[in-house]
């Protein structure tokens, strides 16, 4: 190497080094937030709600006639495209989880002529993410909601997307569905601790 040479590497180099520069490590995708399975969430403080916008519209007691658990209560979100957020939530004083926290969620999409687009998909995804702490991509939610498409379901939650647990280590089952045509809300996802 010569005088010369070594010369313009230094010009090039030094200014990147005082400047803290230097050779900067490749992008790292942000991992999903804890899980909100199994624990009390702010939703408002949430990404998921800050992108998606979550506005409470209704709070019901549970009873043993209701879906969801008796002890607990389901809030209802509306999102800011129409779709609605189910959540139960339990107040319990024993594992997993104590005082209150997130048991099951349900994302119901509106009636969209054809089904799902992207937008709704990516959702679907995010919502999945949200509650499990696991990523979920677009291409799973299609590949689900397609085998849903040749099997509608009245509760529009039948076919399995995923089953694990959550980073702290509950179990949850996540599932997407097709309702029945002629049916208000047709694209249902559900995700939870102890679902069947």
């Amino acid at each position: 190497m010569t005088w010369k040479t070594l010369g313009l590497l230094m010009a090039f180099s030094l200014p990147a080094v005082l400047a803290g520069g230097g050779v900067q490590p490749a992008p790292v995708q942000p991992a999903p937030e804890t899980a909100w399975l199994g624990r009390e969430v702010q939703l408002q403080d949430t990404s998921f709600c800050k992108r998606y916008g979550c506005i409470q519209a209704a709070v019901r007691q549970n009873t043993e006639i209701n879906m969801g658990w008796h002890d607990g209560q389901q809030v209802t979100y509306r999102l800011r495209d129409g779709a609605e957020l189910n959540l139960d939530v339990r107040v319990t004083n024993t594992p997993p989880s104590q005082g209150r926290w997130i048991s099951n969620a349900r994302l119901a999409l509106p009636e969209l002529g054809e089904g799902a687009n992207a937008a709704d998909l990516r959702l679907a995804a995010d919502f999945y993410t949200a509650l499990t702490g696991r990523r979920f991509s677009v291409q799973s939610v299609r590949a689900c909601l397609r085998s849903a498409e040749a099997d509608p379901d009245i509760e529009g939650g039948n076919i399995l997307i995923s089953n694990g647990t959550t980073p702290p280590g509950l179990p949850y089952r996540a599932r997407c569905g097709r309702l029945r045509p002629g049916l208000p809300l047709r694209s249902r996802f559900w995700v939870g601790w102890m679902q069947q």
